[in-house]
Parts: C-alpha cells; structure tokens; sequence
C-alpha cells in the first residue's frame, strides 16, 4: 500500500505524512487540488456498559463517537460539514474463551462521515463515507481452535462523494462498489 506522494511505505511514509491528506485512495471530501479539504481536530467519547454480568458471560453495550471540530463545508458557503462518526453495538457472551462451547455474538451500527477521521485511519476495513451495520459471532470449537464469522452490510453515507458501497443512485456511469462482506475463520492457541 503507498502511503506518501513519493511512494514510501510503512511507518516512516506514514509519519512523513500524517495529517497533511496525502493519500492516494482517500475517501475524505478533497479540494481543487485533490488533497484532503479539512484539517483535524478530533474530540472522541467512548462509553460502555455491563447490562448483565454472570460468572462467564455478560451482556455489554458500547457507543464511541468522534467529532473533527476542525471540518471544512464541503461546498463554499454550503452548512454540511462532514465531521462525525459513531459506532455503537451490544454483544452477549464470554469475556474470554475458556472452555469447548464459549462463544460471543455481536451486533453493532456504525455512521462514519467523509471528514470524521484523518485520511492516514480511513484507509482501514470501514474507510469512511460509509454507514452500515455488522453481524459477528466467535465459538470455541476445541481447546486450541475458534471459529469466527462476519456480515457486514454498508453503503456511502453520501453518495456524491468516493467511498465504499452503493454508488449515487441515478449516476449510470459510476460503477457499483461492495456493498457486503462476509469474513470466515480460524484462530489457533497454542
């Protein structure tokens, strides 16, 4: 993955750059000059809270919400600012995976807007422009060996800009984007 204008990889690309919107594949509202509009200054929150708890399992539900207080109008003179995001979820099962049969179920929303995050963090699985919701579920199989599934459904927060997912509706020309994914596996202790 090229993390700089100059085609450098890992860390030293990613610090040479950090902040400044040059990234190739960004998915934040860019200017004239395709560099990313906004400058960042993020304010985040996180909350959870242990609904149930029993000597194994517990029922937990979370929100975390970011703020760039620093997000520029996506047109001149336009009010929408593209400068949140949220996640927010519940799950039900074993904190830890002890035993055969442990498991854990989860299922969260997430919302995260074109300017909520650096363009250096958008570039992960969610990106961002993006909204959706996620399906997971974790089981212990053996002592050693946990299998473990995810759905996701997402589309673009909004559509006139780049992003994952469904393209602007009545634009034929845009090519559709993945909409759905769904990861499968394994973990082995040893």
């Amino acid at each position: 993955m090229c993390w700089g204008s100059t085609g450098s990889t890992g860390e030293e690309g990613v610090s040479s750059n950090l902040g400044v919107g040059y990234l190739d594949s960004t998915t934040n509202v860019l200017d004239e000059d395709g560099l990313v509009q906004s400058e960042f200054l993020i304010g985040e929150v996180y909350t959870e809270l242990i609904l149930l708890r029993t000597r194994r399992a517990r029922v937990k539900a979370w929100f975390h919400g970011l703020f760039n207080f620093h997000a520029e109008p996506q047109r001149e003179g336009g009010g929408e600012k593209n400068e949140q995001a949220f996640d927010a979820g519940v799950s039900w099962g074993m904190e830890r995976f002890e035993q055969r049969w442990d498991f854990n179920f989860s299922f969260r929303y997430f919302y995260v807007e074109a300017d909520a995050v650096i363009p250096e963090f958008n570039s992960e699985v969610l990106n961002t422009n993006i909204k959706g919701y996620e399906f997971a579920l974790a089981v212990r199989l053996l002592p050693t060996l946990t299998a473990f599934g995810e759905f996701t459904i997402s589309e673009r927060e909004n559509h006139n800009l780049n992003g994952f997912g469904k393209p602007k509706f009545n634009d034929p020309l845009t090519a559709k984007g993945q909409s759905l994914r769904m990861r499968l596996g394994i973990y082995l202790d040893f």
